[in-house]
């Protein structure tokens, strides 16, 4: 009787499948459509020779002295950073055990293509850390910004952030 039971059940579930199966089936599919276009290599070729790089002059200040200053290569395409951090001991502010308070100092400058239609429009993002001004205060202080820019070739820009942070940038080809 079980064998029968499983019988009858493998049957109508078959049979249901093949069921549905069968419509599925026997649709048209209709005439194919193209759904990704690739480009030639010519085109590629072409595309990647006008994303020409060019070099960002940067000089980042801060507290009347210069913090970072080098120059940054990129594209249209691409963003360019920097990030140092140096963590060191303070000898002037003195612990218990013959130790010495952590001062902490760290640049994070970046550059990237904005959005929009202009290909001078770039994000400049910039962070400053620096220790307090004080051994009673241990720990650090940041400043920073994120602006929006345009960086036309030759035209130096100056943004200035809060605690004398100061970032020059002139894009060169």
């Amino acid at each position: 009787m079980k064998n029968s039971v499983c019988v009858r059940l493998a049957t109508i579930l078959t049979v249901s499948c093949l069921t549905l199966a069968v419509p599925v089936a026997a649709q048209d599919p209709g005439p194919a459509t193209a759904a990704l276009r690739i480009q030639s290599e010519e085109g590629a070729v072409e595309a990647r020779t006008q994303a020409k790089p060019f070099t960002n002059s940067v000089r980042i200040m801060g507290q009347d002295r210069e913090l970072w200053a080098g120059d940054l290569t990129m594209s249209v395409y691409n963003r360019a950073q920097v990030r140092l951090d140096i963590n060191d001991s303070d000898i002037q502010c003195p612990l218990e055990d013959s130790r010495f308070a952590l001062r902490r100092n760290a640049i994070e400058f970046q550059v990237c293509p904005g959005y929009g239609r202009a290909n001078s429009k770039y994000t400049i993002e910039t962070n400053w850390t620096r220790p307090t001004g004080s051994c009673s205060e241990q720990g650090s202080r940041v400043t920073g910004f994120e602006v929006q820019v345009e960086l036309e070739e030759g035209k130096p820009r100056v943004l200035e952030g809060d605690g004398s942070l100061r970032v020059e940038i002139t894009r060169r080809q």
